[in-house]
């Protein structure tokens, strides 16, 4: 359903080669980079999602400790990151 990208660059820019519009998103501090879109349907539309980690494997639950790529924040502390969306109609 998705097709994720890893070790990418932290930024996409996607542009309507009839005219004039055009987004781009900006995810300094992640990982991957997620592209879908609704399943066996005509919608006129493409999700751009950039990730800090990935998913669990065909939904099999997983042990978080042993995950890769899972942040850790500290009790009393905060993380905080930024995205970026830029869109031109």
């Amino acid at each position: 359903d998705a097709v994720v990208l890893t070790d990418v660059c932290r930024s996409v820019y996607l542009k309507d080669p009839n005219g004039e519009r055009s987004i781009k998103v900006d995810f300094p501090d992640m990982s991957y980079l997620g592209f879908w879109h609704m399943p066996k349907t005509d919608a006129p539309y493409v999700c751009i999602e950039p990730w800090m980690t990935l998913p669990s494997n065909a939904g099999e639950p997983e042990v978080l400790e042993t995950k890769e790529n899972v942040g850790v924040v500290e009790s009393g502390k905060e993380f905080i990151t930024d995205m970026i969306i830029s869109i031109n109609e």
